[in-house]
């Protein structure tokens, strides 16, 4: 990156850092636990291209994705007791996050079984309950026992709901040795493995320990089962070595023949400018160049021409420009993203800011409280349905029922 850009990827990371995490800190919603916050920050330092054009092409890209050293359960601990604030049920040293409640969030206990549940502003007990009926009508009903009639896994104990052979459903134990068509019929914590000519239901594996390929396999949501052992994007297989997909190559190679994840394939070189690539391969081409009709093509700097969105370098826009131009001929030009105070479009994005469509300039984002149409205005990203106001978390600043 040049200066620009790199200025402009800390502003936009920073923002998003301190609206994900900043105020817990501040506020003593959560703490951070010193030794793997030093091992994440090793791990970040360590961390190479792969990883970053993994982070960058995930379809939830967040900061402690880059490296497999950082885990967010270990990194924070809840601190928000009941009445305290918080913005998801992990904050909550007891009881539920009402996330979509149209106030500011604090910690809630969990609906009695009997009572009365909103889905997201009155939750049932997971492990005894779950709320059932619709509208006004709406109650905690206890889980059901194995051999329980059941509509869905969430009303069961065992998180398993069966198809009956009379056309009925019936919650069923689905523990280890159950027969399994896949991981649906397994219990919660099981997934359903290939043994000796039939499928039966086995515990989930933990990372590191060693694993067959099925889906489901791993406990841990980020593993994955890589050279027989789950793994948390290891970023370590080496030329030709089995792989689904480019977090489980080592730097500099890409996994080839996936076709989008739906089936393996190896770790080869990344290609090189000009050089053929599948689309669905991700990461076949090198971190700045990108896909484009099938050959790798260098991502266009800032001055330089376009065909579209994503052909240029990163915090960098592609303009249309005014003019004639022939067929296959680039029509736009790289543009460096703007900041507050600076023209925007629709086509030109702002930098930890948000263009404002009666000025066409980049608007600083609103606190809390502050009126708004779209989320994207808000510090917070969410803009309240109904109230037309910018959501503050209780402990950064007051709104509407805090």
């Amino acid at each position: 990156m040049e200066r620009a850009q790199r200025a402009a990827c800390i502003d936009e990371m920073g923002a998003e850092c301190e609206r994900a995490f900043g105020w817990k800190l501040t506020a003593g919603v959560v703490t951070v636990d010193s030794e793997p916050q030093e091992e994440c920050l090793e791990g970040m330092h360590e961390a190479g291209c792969n990883a970053l054009a993994f982070m960058l092409g995930d379809d939830e890209p967040g900061l402690f994705e880059i490296t497999d050293r950082c885990e967010l359960a270990e990194l924070f601990h809840a601190r928000s007791g009941l009445g305290g604030p918080c913005a998801e049920t992990s904050d909550c040293t007891t009881g539920f996050c009402p996330g979509l409640a149209p106030e500011c969030h604090r910690c809630r206990e969990y609906a009695s079984v009997g009572a009365a549940c909103r889905p997201g502003e009155m939750e049932c007990d997971p492990t005894r309950a779950f709320c059932s009926g619709a509208g006004a009508a709406m109650v905690c009903r206890p889980l059901g026992a194995d051999g329980a009639s059941c509509a869905n896994a969430n009303e069961c104990r065992s998180g398993r709901c069966r198809a009956n052979s009379d056309g009925t459903r019936s919650c069923a134990a689905g523990a280890a040795g159950a027969s399994c068509g896949d991981a649906s019929d397994c219990a919660t914590g099981f997934y359903c493995r290939a043994e000796s000519g039939r499928r039966v239901c086995a515990p989930r594996v933990k990372t590191g320990d060693p694993c067959v390929d099925e889906p489901l396999v791993c406990a841990e949501a980020e593993a994955s089962c890589v050279g027989a052992h789950c793994r948390v994007r290891p970023f370590s297989s080496s030329r030709n070595a089995e792989c689904r997909e480019l977090s489980d190559c080592k730097n500099g190679l890409y996994c080839e023949g996936t076709a989008g994840g739906t089936r393996k394939g190896r770790c080869v070189p990344q290609v090189a400018d000009g050089g053929a690539c599948e689309r669905l391969d991700f990461g076949a081409c090198r971190i700045d160049s990108r896909c484009l009709a099938g050959h790798c093509r260098r991502l266009a700097a800032v001055g330089e021409r376009c065909g579209g969105p994503y052909q240029c370098t990163a915090f960098v826009s592609c303009v249309p420009r005014v003019g004639d131009h022939g067929p296959g001929e680039a029509v736009g030009t790289c543009v460096r993203n703007a900041t507050v105070g600076q023209m925007c479009n629709p086509y030109l994005s702002c930098v930890a800011s948000f263009c404002d469509a009666t000025t066409s300039r980049c608007v600083a984002l609103k606190a809390g409280s502050a009126r708004c149409q779209l989320s994207t205005e808000c510090e917070s990203q969410w803009c309240i349905p109904g109230a037309l106001v910018c959501y503050s978390p209780c402990a950064a600043g007051a709104i509407r029922g805090s």
